[in-house]
Protein backbone atom coordinates (compact mmCIF):
# COMPACT_ATOMS: atom_id res chain seq x y z
CA UNK A 1 0.00 0.00 0.00
CA UNK A 2 3.20 2.07 1.19
CA UNK A 3 4.29 1.81 -2.17
CA UNK A 4 1.24 2.34 -4.24
CA UNK A 5 1.09 5.39 -2.76
CA UNK A 6 4.66 6.46 -3.19
CA UNK A 7 4.47 5.39 -7.06
CA UNK A 8 1.39 7.42 -7.44
CA UNK A 9 3.05 10.42 -5.87
CA UNK A 10 5.54 10.22 -8.19
CA UNK A 11 3.84 9.78 -11.53
CA UNK A 12 1.97 12.88 -10.34
CA UNK A 13 4.39 15.07 -9.51
CA UNK A 14 6.40 14.00 -12.50
CA UNK A 15 3.24 14.93 -14.30
CA UNK A 16 2.83 17.97 -12.60
CA UNK A 17 6.79 19.10 -14.07
CA UNK A 18 6.11 17.64 -17.41
CA UNK A 19 3.13 19.75 -17.75
CA UNK A 20 5.14 23.11 -16.83
CA UNK A 21 8.00 22.57 -18.68
CA UNK A 22 5.63 21.81 -21.61
CA UNK A 23 3.85 25.30 -20.80
CA UNK A 24 6.51 27.20 -20.03
CA UNK A 25 8.69 26.19 -23.25
CA UNK A 26 5.55 27.13 -25.55
CA UNK A 27 5.03 30.41 -24.03
CA UNK A 28 8.89 31.18 -23.99
CA UNK A 29 9.04 29.67 -28.09
CA UNK A 30 6.16 31.96 -29.15
CA UNK A 31 6.66 35.12 -27.22
CA UNK A 32 7.75 37.17 -30.46
CA UNK A 33 5.31 35.27 -32.60
CA UNK A 34 3.81 37.01 -35.67
CA UNK A 35 0.45 38.44 -34.52
CA UNK A 36 -2.23 38.34 -36.85
CA UNK A 37 -3.91 41.16 -34.31
CA UNK A 38 -6.84 41.13 -32.39
CA UNK A 39 -8.43 37.30 -33.09
CA UNK A 40 -4.65 35.77 -32.62
CA UNK A 41 -5.21 32.02 -32.17
CA UNK A 42 -1.40 32.04 -30.53
CA UNK A 43 -2.02 34.84 -28.49
CA UNK A 44 -5.17 32.81 -27.09
CA UNK A 45 -3.31 29.98 -26.42
CA UNK A 46 -0.78 31.76 -24.40
CA UNK A 47 -3.25 33.38 -22.49
CA UNK A 48 -4.71 29.82 -21.42
CA UNK A 49 -1.49 28.23 -20.64
CA UNK A 50 -0.45 31.09 -18.40
CA UNK A 51 -4.24 31.00 -16.83
CA UNK A 52 -3.16 27.21 -16.62
CA UNK A 53 0.07 27.73 -14.97
CA UNK A 54 -1.42 30.35 -12.53
CA UNK A 55 -4.38 27.85 -11.56
CA UNK A 56 -1.62 24.85 -10.62
CA UNK A 57 0.35 27.54 -8.59
CA UNK A 58 -2.83 28.35 -6.92
CA UNK A 59 -3.59 24.51 -6.07
CA UNK A 60 -0.07 24.06 -4.91
CA UNK A 61 -0.40 26.73 -2.01
CA UNK A 62 -3.63 25.70 -1.26
CA UNK A 63 -2.55 22.08 -0.67
CA UNK A 64 0.50 23.44 1.12
CA UNK A 65 -1.60 25.72 3.49
CA UNK A 66 -3.73 22.58 4.54
CA UNK A 67 -0.24 20.54 5.08
CA UNK A 68 0.82 22.93 7.05
CA UNK A 69 -2.22 23.99 9.19
CA UNK A 70 -3.16 20.20 9.88
CA UNK A 71 0.70 19.93 10.61
CA UNK A 72 0.78 22.48 13.19
CA UNK A 73 -2.50 21.44 14.56
CA UNK A 74 -0.39 17.69 15.20
CA UNK A 75 2.38 19.87 16.66
CA UNK A 76 -0.22 21.31 19.27
CA UNK A 77 -1.84 17.80 19.99
CA UNK A 78 1.62 16.12 21.17
CA UNK A 79 2.68 19.79 22.95
CA UNK A 80 -0.59 19.75 25.02
CA UNK A 81 -1.42 16.18 25.66
CA UNK A 82 2.67 14.42 24.91
CA UNK A 83 1.60 10.31 24.23
CA UNK A 84 -1.43 10.32 26.30
CA UNK A 85 -3.60 11.03 23.80
CA UNK A 86 -5.59 8.29 23.01
CA UNK A 87 -8.50 10.22 20.37
CA UNK A 88 -11.47 8.14 21.69
CA UNK A 89 -14.70 9.47 22.95
CA UNK A 90 -16.22 8.39 26.48
CA UNK A 91 -18.07 5.75 24.57
CA UNK A 92 -15.24 4.34 22.89
CA UNK A 93 -14.16 4.17 26.05
CA UNK A 94 -17.25 2.57 28.05
CA UNK A 95 -17.76 5.76 30.47
CA UNK A 96 -21.02 6.22 32.53
CA UNK A 97 -21.77 9.62 32.64
CA UNK A 98 -24.85 9.70 34.44
CA UNK A 99 -25.65 7.44 37.86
Amino acid sequence: MKIKRRTAAVILLALYFFITFLSVSFIMTEAHHDCTGENCPICREIHIVQAALNNFSIVCGLTAETVTFFGFGAVIRLLLFGNNYTGKNPVQLKVKLSE
